[in-house]
């Protein structure tokens, strides 16, 4: 069966490792990181590319029911494959020899790995940006009203090797939000079913000609 796949980069690595492990060469294509913040925009664009796809019989999202982005998605040219997960953070927890249900995740923080880190230092209100542009008393201030009494930080370790890396580009912001960090397991099962082509409970399977709906994801409960 060929295939394509559609993923937010803050999963590129995990990505591109779980089809790496597999042999699988499907090839990705990553959306750009601006239209993580806007639901609408992002499900516009997804469309878009759906319908622009003629020569594959399946194409995998990896963006789950992130903001409610693929809600409503229609299979214009392939059968669509999505992750049931809440977001990107439920992939990169998930382990292949669980279900989604069985995720343990951690609901009094921010989470982060490699890719996390990449989007937050991208990001035009991250803190080194901010910085820049407004000065240190303004962004350290930004920084302090936007994530409020969230100052725990959960470092993600995919197995990777990224967790130096990580620690070191988010110190700052942990240091100016008088923060703590932890460090939680993460296997990224979800990407490695996608990879060996174990497509199970944990996704959702719409045929070509029909649409997403919103019933079949899993739900928040904290």
């Amino acid at each position: 069966m060929k295939s394509v796949i559609i993923s937010c980069p803050t999963l590129q690595y995990e990505l591109k490792t779980a089809l790496q492990e597999a042999g699988n060469d499907t090839p990705i294509k990553f959306i750009p990181q601006r239209l993580h913040a806007v639901p609408q925009e992002l499900h516009t664009h997804l469309q878009t590319v759906i319908d622009s796809i003629t020569d594959v019989d399946r194409i995998y999202i990896c963006i789950s029911s992130c903001g409610g982005s693929t809600l409503g998605l229609k299979a214009t040219t392939a059968e669509l494959v999505i992750p049931r997960t809440r977001d990107c953070v439920d992939i990169l927890l998930s382990q292949k020899e669980k279900h989604i249900e069985d995720i343990d995740r951690p609901f009094d923080g921010c989470l982060f790995t490699k890719g996390w880190a990449d989007f937050n230092e991208n990001s035009e209100d991250s803190l080194k940006n901010l910085t820049k542009r407004k000065g240190k008393e303004y962004a350290e201030s930004y920084m302090r009203k936007l994530y409020g009494s969230f100052n725990k930080f959960y470092y993600i370790d995919t197995g990777l090797g990224h967790m130096e890396d990580i620690e070191t580009r988010m110190e700052p912001m942990v240091k100016v939000l008088d923060g703590s960090t932890c460090k939680i397991c993460g296997g990224f099962g979800v990407l490695r079913k996608i990879a060996t082509g174990n497509i199970d409970s944990d996704f959702i399977v719409v045929p070509k000609g029909e649409t997403v709906e919103n019933v079949d994801f899993l739900q928040w409960v904290f």
